[in-house]
């Protein structure tokens, strides 16, 4: 009963640990993403120092046309509700019910 009880808790530490460092790592991303929207958002709404938008533009609408935004709809669908919700579930019921991995499933719930 002993050695069951160590390594019960020897799992549930280590996945604390796991989930600790993922954790870490996604509020660093998250906390570089948000303070680079910041500064756009300052540099271009307070400051109005809009050439850098215009310059991108301009840069751009040389490859505008019916192909190119095809192509670009097309990858947008895949960044947009209509593909990411169902998706998300899929692999959810995925991971719970054919690969019995509970925990990839919270995982990719969370």
């Amino acid at each position: 009963m002993g050695r069951q009880f160590q390594y019960g808790l020897q799992k549930i530490t280590s996945r604390i640990k796991l989930l600790s460092i993922e954790l870490i790592i996604v509020l660093i991303a998250f906390f570089i993403s948000f303070f680079a929207m910041v500064f756009i958002i300052r540099r271009i709404f307070f400051y109005k120092k809009e050439e850098m938008d215009h310059q991108v533009f301009e840069f751009l609408s040389r490859y505008v046309s019916d192909a190119t935004t095809a192509v670009m709809n097309f990858f947008t669908f895949f960044g947009g509700q209509y593909f990411l919700v169902p998706a998300n579930l899929l692999l959810i019921a995925w991971a719970f019910y054919h690969k019995r991995d509970k925990w990839f499933g919270i995982r990719v719930a969370s």
